[in-house]
């Protein structure tokens, strides 16, 4: 029918994974693309699917684990595997199994790379100490630090909160320049 697209996804035959070669006469009746993950675009995607608030900010921290693709590994960071570790996240079990869990999603490399910004993580200031009082709040000077702390501010925003936060995040330095500009439209036109 007209309003019927057939879609099509799999693995080139060079990532090593599992493939069947499609046979010419069936090529000929697809258009084939080869797409690459994007953080913009994943970041949305994890907004709306109700990604852990932390995987997020990790992501937009390290744009470049955000897919490691290693055929030889067993585990690697890709979109999939990363929403794996926000499932971890969510469940707030044992820390040990934690970190052993994130280490099986997304291999060695990035597994450490995570759990470090988690240390920084949490320990964040308190959201609400920020809300309270966003012109004195203290503003950390680590990259790590800042884009989990403007990451919680989102995830904790609405109609109410939205002014104090706008106020926090214009304190901080030139490198959240595009955080800024997000918070003031959201500011401007009343979105949350």
């Amino acid at each position: 029918p007209d309003n019927v697209h057939v879609l099509g996804a799999g693995n080139r035959d060079t990532d090593g994974a599992v493939t069947t070669r499609m046979g010419t006469a069936m090529r000929s009746r697809f258009c084939q693309l080869e797409m690459e993950p994007d953080v913009d675009d994943w970041t949305a995607h994890a907004i709306d699917s109700d990604f852990h608030p932390s995987v997020i900010a990790f992501m937009r921290f390290r744009p470049a684990l955000l897919w490691d693709f290693d055929k030889n590994a067993k585990a690697f960071p890709c979109p999939r595997t990363w929403e794996f570790v926000s499932q971890i996240m969510k469940t707030e079990g044992d820390r040990t199994v934690e970190i052993a869990l994130i280490n099986g999603a997304v291999g060695a490399g990035a597994s450490v790379e995570f759990n470090s910004f988690m240390k920084l993580y949490r320990d964040l200031p308190s959201m609400d100490s920020i809300l309270m009082n966003p012109e004195k709040a203290p503003v950390p000077k680590d990259a790590a630090v800042l884009y989990a702390v403007t990451h919680a501010l989102a995830d904790r925003c609405d109609r109410k909160v939205l002014p104090a936060a706008v106020a926090y995040v214009d304190r901080l330095s030139k490198e959240f320049e595009e955080e800024k500009k997000i918070a003031k439209v959201k500011q401007m036109y009343g979105v949350v």
